[in-house]
């Protein structure tokens, strides 16, 4: 009995020693308010988003007049800058952000070393749409756009002959490295990631009458 007793005792104590240690681990999902309700906002493309009074209502967010500093936006369990139009927020008010899709935000979780591993960090292995979350969020001190008033009327302003302007093109046409023996790893190892089929050069045809254009061509081997 005393054997058996010493033995219950210790897978008791491990037991609660593994519990302990499980509790201490991270989900992504520590940041929701079960309290709040929050209207998820879908980006798929960079670029400035804007929504209305209006939409809030017929989502069913809000229902009445609210205070404008309330509003917090969240993006993977931070904080985002806002542009409220009136901190008396009613109708023909509207918010404004800036939105970027996913690309590798819950990607990069996969891999023991995904600064090494992961293969194309501009495109993502599952979905392109990345989820903004408002709220109404009165006990913080939530993060806004500070708007500047330039001096455009000015007669000492030069205009610039040129300017430079840079595009990434991301190339997914496949969804692999190449493999020795075609031998495909079933966990993700570095070898998992979208891009195009690796060759020794490529082209781009341009076509333009006064541009410059300076092309950099990535290929992933």
């Amino acid at each position: 009995m005393k054997i058996e007793y010493r033995i219950i005792l210790m897978i008791l104590v491990l037991s609660q020693v593994a519990f302990h240690v499980d509790a201490q681990k991270k989900f992504g999902n520590e940041w929701i308010n079960p309290s709040k309700n929050y209207l998820k906002l879908k980006v798929a493309e960079n670029g400035i988003y804007k929504l209305t009074y209006e939409e809030m209502v017929a989502a069913g967010f809000i229902n009445t007049k609210i205070n404008g500093t309330d509003l917090q936006l969240i993006n993977y369990g931070t904080d985002q800058a806002l542009y409220v139009s009136d901190n008396d927020f009613g109708p023909g008010d509207h918010i404004e952000f800036y939105g970027e899709k996913n690309t590798i935000g819950l990607d990069s979780l996969l891999y023991s070393d995904w600064q090494k591993d992961l293969l194309n960090p501009d495109y993502s292995l599952v979905n392109d749409t990345n989820a903004y979350f408002l709220a109404i969020s009165p006990e913080k001190n939530n993060i806004r756009y500070t708007l500047k008033n330039p001096n455009f009327g000015s007669t000492n302003l030069t205009p610039f002959p040129y300017y430079l302007h840079e595009e990434k093109l991301v190339f997914s046409k496949i969804h692999k490295k190449n493999a020795e023996n075609k031998i495909i790893n079933t966990i993700f190892e570095p070898s998992e990631g979208f891009c195009n089929d690796v060759s020794q050069s490529s082209s781009i045809s341009l076509k333009s009458s006064h541009l410059v254009f300076r092309v950099q061509i990535l290929l992933y081997r």
